[in-house]
């Protein structure tokens, strides 16, 4: 609130001293300012390649018309005509009174570069949203379109770039002020090193912005997000995106491509993911993701405090869309009780009511990641098929590799991953006394094999050991979900049940022998290379939990089978 008042009692002030400019440029305006860097901009005039000076709205910048008659060399300023005729003509007569000429932004490249030529200045304001034109560069922690012409220009012709401000003082005198920005790049790459060098001025700019915020132009909208080609109409105002998760690791790894597709839809936009607080460690390092929203609900009455909890979190945050990606009734009521404008979501349980942009459910042929992906058609299109990858951090990754030297040690053999566990349940568990006899097997064969599982399936992990001769490395319980991850990137094959760790090693890039059940992996199936193992039983796909009969979709798939798929795996990987 204080610097909202600041702000726009600085704005006063600039109005009022902009009314009387021309009256101080006829007075003689030296007595009203100090300059800073005189000699930069005599040293830059110098070297005969003109002079770009890189501007923000900062101070009085309409001040800076003074300079036109304080230097021996023609000075000009891109601008754009002003709607208002009666403002343009009193900015008009200032200019002509402070001695400085104008360059209409329309079609002004030409020019510019004909004044740089002459070895004359050109002012240029780099601070304005610059929409599709524009670079992305950071400013203040978010992304905003910022026009690269400086950066553009310095580089063709050589011309010196000044940062150049005008700062209103406490006695009501103005301080011009020119300085050098941060030394520019040049490794040979047009377009990266415009944006680096474009980013380097705004760099600047924002620290001058925190010495004294109050004296910024912050009623600009400049976070104003860009126009895409790829996004409808309706949503091109938006530039907060709040994504509601699934609440399964599985579902949570399928979702991360329609997430890849709202940053490519939405690039200038802030976008935050509401996770379950376990989960959160698959979507942490993802650079399709500006923050993560944790969140643990409690039973009984405790969760209505926990939910309002997280209400008033979403809130706080000013989201302008939510991305609903699970069926739940509550994930949908956290938007519509936070306030969220736009809600996007599947249409069932009769959520149609709180939401603004209904998508019809999945369908039951449907892959569960292309329903995640036909969500995000409603925000645009989009002509490609992002892959679900997860990134581990430096610790997780740092743990992955001690545990794995102390399991396989210097020995170039391979390293098997098993893991038995199926959280959906016993229907989709592939027998204990088959992974015991395929985890012996391959130990046999010289190959170091590791266990894992959740400490809820101790007991099962238990049960598998006792069949075996101790041989094999147990990491059930012992890991979070990031390390998890982890070491799963450092196995050559995995061998699991349909489960949320089946769809992890496959976004890490671990080669998977995946065995089915009671699910169909037309459906879940998870990518990258892998083998499945399905007996497409007359009964199968029934997705329940426990099987009511023989359980025959599993009994049919024998060791020899899931063996003979690893030792395929492993093939692969030695060629590679």
């Amino acid at each position: 609130c204080r610097l909202a008042r600041d702000s726009f009692r600085h704005m006063g002030m600039v109005f009022v001293d902009s009314m009387r400019l021309p009256k101080y440029l006829r007075q003689g305006y030296s007595r009203y300012i100090d300059i800073d860097g005189r000699h930069l901009v005599e040293q830059a005039f110098a070297e005969g390649k003109g002079v770009l000076f890189a501007l923000p709205h900062f101070g009085n910048w309409e001040m800076l018309v003074a300079l036109g008659k304080e230097f021996d060399r023609q000075l000009y300023d891109v601008t754009r005509t002003i709607n208002n005729p009666y403002i343009e003509r009193h900015v008009l007569q200032s200019r002509r009174l402070g001695g400085m000429k104008f360059i209409d932004k329309k079609n002004a490249a030409r020019k510019v570069l004909s004044c740089l030529r002459d070895n004359c200045g050109v002012g240029i304001f780099m601070d304005q949203n610059a929409g599709r034109e524009g670079t992305c560069v950071d400013f203040f922690g978010r992304k905003a379109s910022t026009y690269p012409t400086v950066a553009a220009f310095a580089r063709r012709t050589g011309a010196s770039v000044l940062i150049t401000y005008c700062l209103m003082e406490k006695d009501g005198r103005y301080r011009f002020v020119f300085e050098k920005p941060p030394e520019f790049v040049d490794t040979g790459e047009s377009g990266k090193d415009i944006e680096v060098n474009t980013s380097k001025i705004v760099g600047r700019f924002e620290e001058i912005i925190r010495r004294h915020p109050e004296q910024y132009f912050w009623v600009h909208q400049r976070w104003k997000p860009m126009q895409n080609e790829l996004m409808r109409r309706e949503f091109r105002k938006v530039e907060n995106i709040v994504v509601k998760a699934p609440n399964w690791i599985g579902d949570v790894v399928m979702c991360l491509p329609a997430i890849s597709c709202v940053r490519r839809i939405f690039p200038e936009a802030r976008i935050k993911v509401v996770i379950k607080e376990e989960l959160a460690d698959i979507v942490r390092y993802n650079p399709d993701i500006d923050g993560v929203m944790t969140y643990t609900v409690r039973k009984g009455p405790a969760r209505l405090i926990d939910e309002r909890r997280i209400v008033k979190r979403i809130r706080r945050e000013y989201f302008n869309l939510a991305v609903i990606l699970p069926y739940s009734v509550s994930s949908a009521l956290w938007m519509w009780r936070a306030g969220v404008p736009l809600r996007l979501g599947a249409a069932v349980r009769g959520r149609r009511a709180i939401l603004t942009h209904p998508v019809s459910p999945r369908r039951e042929d449907e892959h569960q990641m292309d329903y995640f992906l036909r969500i995000t058609r409603r925000l645009g299109t989009r002509d490609v098929r992002p892959e679900a990858v997860v990134g581990v951090g430096e610790k997780e990754e740092k743990k992955a590799g001690e545990i794995e030297l102390r399991i396989r040690g210097r020995k170039k053999v391979a390293l098997i991953g098993i893991h038995p566990g199926a959280a959906y349940g016993p229907a989709k568990r592939w027998l204990p006394e088959r992974f015991a006899e395929l985890a012996m097997r391959l130990t046999n064969e010289g190959n170091e094999v590791v266990i894992f599982g959740s400490s809820a399936e101790k007991d099962l992990v238990e049960e598998i050991l006792s069949q075996t001769n101790g041989s094999i490395a147990n990491l059930c319980g012992a890991l979070s979900l990031g390390e998890f991850a982890a070491m799963l990137k450092k196995c050559d094959v995995i061998v699991t049940n349909d489960s949320g760790p089946m769809h992890l090693a496959g976004a890490v890039g671990t080669r998977l022998a995946a065995i089915f059940g009671s699910t169909s992996p037309e459906i879940t199936s998870p990518k990258g290379e892998r083998e499945i193992l399905w007996l497409n039983a007359e009964c199968s796909p029934c997705f329940k939990r426990e099987c009511p009969t023989d359980f025959r979709c599993m009994t049919g798939i024998t060791v020899d089978q899931v063996h003979a798929a690893v030792k395929k795996l492993l093939a692969g990987s030695d060629k590679k």
